[in-house]
């Protein structure tokens, strides 16, 4: 995603180290979904949303991203 982190997210599922991953994030693009999607899929993780709401200071409305419950 944003960081280029999504090589190092797989590594993480593989080992066990995550349960949980964010899946709706303002900075993720398309691909990066699809991506993130077949990190869930494949390891049964809980798919996070993500507003990156941290205050009125952002100009993203709080829970501007949903993610469906599995």
């Amino acid at each position: 995603g944003r960081y280029d982190s999504l090589e190092l997210a797989w590594e993480l599922a593989e080992a066990g180290k995550i349960q949980a991953i964010e899946l709706s994030h303002p900075a993720n693009s398309e691909s990066d979904r699809e991506e993130i999607e077949k990190i869930i899929k494949q390891y049964w993780l809980v798919p996070l949303g993500g507003s990156d709401y941290h205050g009125s200071n952002k100009d993203i409305p709080l829970a501007n991203k949903m993610v469906e419950s599995a």
